[in-house]
């Protein structure tokens, strides 16, 4: 048996006697934020023994110690729903109402208890301030952990060990190929900083994007927080009568850290491709929300995806399955929460809490017929997690669903407009000439060769919209036939006037990013005058 140590960011193995284990569970679940919570909660519910650690001092992770109380996206459906039913009925006689932008009544401090008091109750060993630095290893089997606390350092085996870190922590000490940010440099997407904010007698829920943060180096996280704690809107100075902080979330809001190599791992190429599993543990549900400015440093497909065929607001679902949960080569150990199997295009559709509760269910229904039935998890029967999954209705085929998001009310209500991919060229034109042309766009790239010469007819004696948009769609599929349309539609983007629609400027700097795909060499000229003015 091998232990390993990280220490100065190098994995250090050192041998390991087989008798140095004081402590034996069935699971570790390491990490109680929003996966690892429901994680524990269920797996003890499945009649394991299961041992849960946390860092902090309360469960919920973002949704509590994070301050982040409302639901933005994400899938209905699983044990998390019981828990809300619970908060939901006794909330306002308990606690204060926090009002927030998306829902109300859910206080954090109710959620951690209730979570708490499901999790006690469940027979969950719940130990705080509590903190992992060593994984043992028999080969490429975790088997248990090293971990410290208040009363002292501790070895406790383990049949699995669930990482609920949400950086792939314990992955990584384990030596499991990861990931991290962004392609062009390694960025994630932007962390907040949550508070409540008292205002005119109310509580209420706030927060602001900070800027990048690497959750996995303690140097820049350290700074990122307290330049963000020196903010004018947190100084004494800015407070005012009826005007303040009372609590500064103690848990940084990450949206995105390190993520596992997957035995399978989504990526947004596949969903656009179609390409996506048939065997979900569940359906994640979002728009590409990454909350990033920079948007020319994201990848080819993200500029394609987000600006060109402009479907930044199309939300969807994406089956998550049981090998984006394994990592690769591993046993033992499963990755639940934001740092499961997917690439950082698609991460910030995965991350959204309804849908991070769900995978942790769904981890602890893997580790759960793994040790039933004594396989290991990559050869649990799907069927059978299916029937156990869809008895919660963590997994729901009523999820599997795409929409065009258009607006949202205060009290958390949705205008969503449910589409699908196109596969008739008719249907096709009509998106094309409506005033959601993304869905066109893409379902024509989708159908590739078979509807270039429609396109094309569209471009010689279609309307301006239907000029326009064939034109993009050649672009996006590398034909040069619609150039003239596109630079005349980059020219007028970047000769920026006053009151220019946000069409317009869409359009345009689509416009310039396919000029550039396709090597246009005569709109040299045009941006050069654009960038000299």
């Amino acid at each position: 048996m091998i232990l390993c140590t990280k220490y100065n960011d190098q994995i250090i193995k050192t041998p390991a006697d087989n008798d140095v284990f004081e402590e034996n569970y069935d699971v570790i679940v390491v990490g109680l934020g929003t996966a690892g919570s429901i994680a524990a909660i269920c797996a003890a519910e499945y009649g394991l023994s299961v041992l849960a650690l946390e860092a902090g001092e309360m469960m919920g992770g973002t949704a509590t110690a994070g301050c982040v109380l409302g639901y933005y996206c994400g899938n209905s459906g699983g044990r998390y729903e019981d828990v809300d039913e619970i908060i939901n009925r006794t909330d306002k006689d308990l606690f204060c109402t926090v009002n927030h932008i998306f829902t109300d009544h859910i206080h954090p401090w109710h959620k951690a208890l209730v979570l708490e008091s499901e999790a006690i109750k469940a027979g969950v060993d719940i130990r705080y301030q509590a903190w992992t630095f060593g994984v043992y290893m028999e080969g490429n089997r975790v088997v248990g952990l090293k971990w410290k606390d208040e009363k002292g350092i501790h070895n406790t085996k383990a049949k699995y060990v669930i990482d609920c870190t949400g950086d792939a922590a314990i992955c990584a000490i384990a030596g499991c190929e990861t990931a991290y940010g962004r392609e062009f440099d390694g960025k994630t997407q932007p962390f907040s900083l949550c508070t409540l904010l008292v205002k005119g007698g109310n509580l209420n829920s706030y927060y602001v994007d900070n800027g990048y943060i690497d959750p996995c180096n303690a140097e820049n996280f350290t700074w990122e927080i307290l330049n963000t704690y020196t903010q004018k809107m947190f100084l004494r100075d800015n407070f005012r009568d009826g005007h303040y902080y009372p609590v500064i979330a103690p848990l940084a809001g990450i949206r995105e850290g390190r993520r596992i190599i997957g035995e399978e791992n989504v990526t947004l190429k596949d969903f656009a491709e179609g390409k996506l599993t048939e065997e979900p543990l569940f359906y994640a549900y979002s728009h590409i929300d990454t909350h990033g400015i920079e948007h020319a440093f994201e990848s080819k497909l993200y500029v394609e995806w987000c600006i060109v065929a402009r479907l930044k607001m199309l939300v969807f679902a994406v089956p998550i399955p049981k090998g984006a949960l394994i990592p690769k080569g591993y046993k033992g150990i499963l990755a639940a929460g934001r740092c499961i199997g997917v690439d950082h295009d698609i991460s910030s559709c995965v991350r959204m809490k309804r849908d991070m509760q769900k995978c942790g269910e769904a981890a602890s229904a893997v580790a759960y017929l793994s040790l039933l039935y004594n396989v290991d998890a990559v050869d649990v029967n799907y069927n059978d997690l299916a029937e156990l999954l869809k008895k919660s209705k963590c997994l729901d085929e009523n999820n599997n669903r795409m929409a065009f998001r258009i607006g949202e009310t205060s009290d958390g209500k949705k205008f969503d407009i449910p589409v699908k991919w196109l596969t008739d060229k008719n249907e096709i034109k009509k998106q094309l000439e409506s005033i959601m042309p993304g869905i066109g766009i893409w379902s024509a790239k989708r159908l590739g060769n078979a509807i270039t010469g429609d396109l094309r007819s569209w471009y010689d004696h279609g309307g301006e919209q239907l000029k326009k948009y064939s034109a993009v769609t050649l672009g996006l599929m590398g034909d040069n036939y619609g150039l003239e349309k596109l630079r005349e539609m980059a020219g007028k983007c970047l000769n920026i006037k006053e009151n220019m629609s946000m069409d317009d400027i869409f359009d345009g700097l689509g416009a310039v990013y396919l000029l550039g795909e396709l090597c246009d060499n005569d709109c040299v000229p045009l941006l050069e005058k654009s960038v000299s003015r």
